[in-house]
Formats: structure tokens, C-alpha cells, sequence
């Protein structure tokens, strides 16, 4: 993700969360009252980490079923 879609994410994310507070004041329920703010750089290093242990994971159940 370039610096430029980051800012822009921010500002979107900044955009939603001030409609929500406008939904809030004028009597409109949120549906949610927490807001997810997810760090794009984080979950997509956590989804590589994950996608390496299941990876190492098949890899090694492999090398034992040929050594049986």
C-alpha cells in the first residue's frame, strides 16, 4: 500500500466514524457500537504469517509421510 491509498484509507475510515457520530446525535441506533479500525500493513503481515506456519505445517506432514 502506497503512502497516498494510506491516507486516503485514514481519511475514509475518519469519514465513516464522523457519519456514525452524526447517526448517534440524531437518535439513529449504530448497529455497532465499536469501531474496527484494521491496519492494512498488520493484516496482511498477519495473513503471510499464518499462510507460512499452514505452508511449513503441510511441509513437514509431507517429508513424514515419505519417510514412513
Amino acid at each position: 500500500m502506497t503512502k497516498q491509498q494510506f491516507i486516503q484509507y485514514l481519511r475514509d475510515q475518519a469519514d465513516y466514524i464522523k457519519q456514525m457520530a452524526n447517526d448517534i446525535e440524531n437518535g439513529v441506533e449504530p448497529q455497532y457500537w465499536t469501531v474496527d479500525l484494521p491496519i492494512p500493513e498488520y493484516e496482511q503481515e498477519r495473513e503471510m504469517q499464518t499462510a507460512a506456519r499452514e505452508f511449513n505445517w503441510k511441509y513437514d506432514k509431507e517429508i513424514e509421510a515419505e519417510s514412513a
